[in-house]
């Protein structure tokens, strides 16, 4: 067969690919879709590492705003990764009853708001709490 000639298909081999599901599109996405979805999946699990991490300059400043110690700025750092271990396990088990793209949009949203709050506040046990919301909507 000639490079440029498409090969031709009987009737029967077509009605036999419909029913074998080796013969299957392996996704019903196209490549681009494929490739949004991808981009949208990494750009989320880059916050829990970005939120964690650009915390650690911003110790001791806050420390001396919230008029607190160092030890316990420390330990909404702790409580921010107690919930980013537990949270993935509940969130998934919820994801699994509802689907994954609502979770996903209410986690980002959970996560926005905690952020915003986070910015306005000005009280220890605020930022305690909305850190691990903020966790929570990260994982």
């Amino acid at each position: 067969m000639a490079s440029g000639e498409k090969q031709k298909i009987s009737p029967d081999e077509k009605a036999h690919a419909e029913h074998d599901p080796s013969l299957a599109p392996y996704s019903i996405f196209s490549p681009l879709r494929k490739r949004c979805i991808a981009y949208a999946a990494s750009f989320g699990a880059m916050f829990s590492g970005l939120s964690s991490f650009i915390y650690y300059p911003a110790i001791s400043p806050l420390a001396s705003a919230l008029d607190t110690s160092i030890e316990l700025i420390n330990l909404t750092i702790t409580s921010y990764q107690v919930v980013s271990g537990i949270a993935p396990s509940l969130i998934g088990d919820m994801a699994d009853q509802a689907g994954r793209r609502p979770l996903y949009i209410a986690a980002f949203l959970v996560y926005t708001a905690a952020n915003v709050g986070l910015a306005l506040q000005s009280d220890y046990a605020a930022l305690l709490i909305l850190r691990m919301v903020q966790s929570a909507g990260s994982s």
